[in-house]
């Protein structure tokens, strides 16, 4: 009588080992990835591909294409940077949206309205994704002639999963 709560105790703790140990062998999901050139003369509807990868657990950003995978349902954080040369009396502005599944859910505004002499912007979301759904960087507006710095780590877009949900 003493044993069979003992016994369904140890199985219980057994089963909690195992899902503890899975989750400790689970790959990380994260990337971080840059422009390896500017990019000059963007147009409003194109796609930013950072294709300098600088990390990338378990390949799921494709730098070919700019878009990041999502591998498993889970709450995850995506960043982007843009740079630009400042010239205020050129009056360009630029906006660039993080996309998930075509859908706006970030936006960083390059706008020359400065009187810097760099302009560096950043936009960052924390989202829920569900398997296969899909992120990019949409360019949405361009007014006047500008170029996204690149060459070094002067524009970047990274993200990694937070917390999985099962």
């Amino acid at each position: 009588q003493c044993i069979a709560p003992l016994e369904h105790q140890v199985a219980l703790l057994q089963q909690r080992l195992e899902t503890l140990e899975q989750i400790a062998n689970q790959q990380p999901v994260a990337f971080s990835a840059e422009l390896s050139t500017s990019l000059a003369h963007p147009s409003a509807g194109m796609s930013i591909v950072f294709d300098k990868v600088q990390f990338n657990s378990g390949n799921f950003y494709n730098n070919k294409t700019g878009t990041f995978y999502c591998p498993t349902s889970g709450v995850y954080y995506f960043s982007l940077e843009l740079s630009s040369s400042a010239h205020p009396q050129s009056g360009h502005s630029l906006h660039a949206k993080i996309m998930k599944n075509g859908s706006p859910i970030s936006i960083t505004i390059l706008d020359s309205d400065s009187h810097l002499s760099y302009l560096r912007r950043t936009s960052s979301v924390t989202t829920q994704l569900a398997q296969g759904d899909v992120i990019s960087v949409l360019i949405n507006f361009v007014v006047g002639d500008i170029t996204v710095t690149g060459g070094g780590p002067l524009s970047t877009f990274s993200g990694f999963l937070v917390q999985r949900i099962q």
